[in-house]
């Protein structure tokens, strides 16, 4: 009898483990398969970005810009409008046109080399910022909400390390 007591109680406990292991498994899953995963998709109004987990994202509403940053590099997507182009009169017919104005009013005119050979335009230079050198992998996108610029950047002595991260972290983006 006491034998068939503690078979009974002990196919009672295996039916509620698999009871509450069938519940709990679809819930559980995804929190499994986020924290293995080693990229992050964000979304911010019409751009999406991948990168790889240890990123640390901030916003700053004064300018519409979006900041990551990691120990390695820093990004900075900015989200210039159609209505401050068109205030200042500028015609704009693709992401390229957007580069060369963008480059300028805002980098020196020795470092304005607009490069063509990936996806999007983009240009390198660098900046002396508080006496370190940063080197810039600054990309070009057109949005349906205004022009983006995406800047890529970091000091100056790891940059050829970096380079090739940042170009296939700028071939993610996407831009509505």
């Amino acid at each position: 009898m006491k034998k068939g007591i503690i078979a009974l109680i002990i196919v009672a406990v295996i039916a509620v483990i698999v009871v509450a292991a069938i519940n709990i498994y679809p819930k559980l899953m995804p929190m499994i398969e986020d924290a293995m995963a080693k990229e992050v998709t964000y979304t911010e109004g019409d751009i999406t970005i991948t990168l790889p987990k240890g990123f640390t994202r901030s916003t700053s509403l004064q300018n519409n810009q979006i900041d990551f940053g990691n120990s390695d590099c820093m990004i900075s997507i900015l989200n210039n409008s159609d209505d401050f182009m068109r205030e200042n009169n500028y015609e704009l017919d693709d992401a390229y046109d957007f580069a060369k104005v963008f480059a300028s009013q805002h980098i020196d005119a020795d470092s304005r080399e607009i490069h063509t050979d990936l996806e999007y335009p983009y240009i390198e230079y660098e900046e002396k910022i508080s006496n370190t050198y940063y080197t810039h992998f600054l990309t070009f996108f057109e949005g349906s909400n205004g022009w983006y610029t995406i800047c890529f950047y970091c000091d100056s002595n790891k940059y050829y390390s970096q380079r090739a991260d940042f170009v296939n972290w700028a071939n993610t983006i996407v831009v509505k």
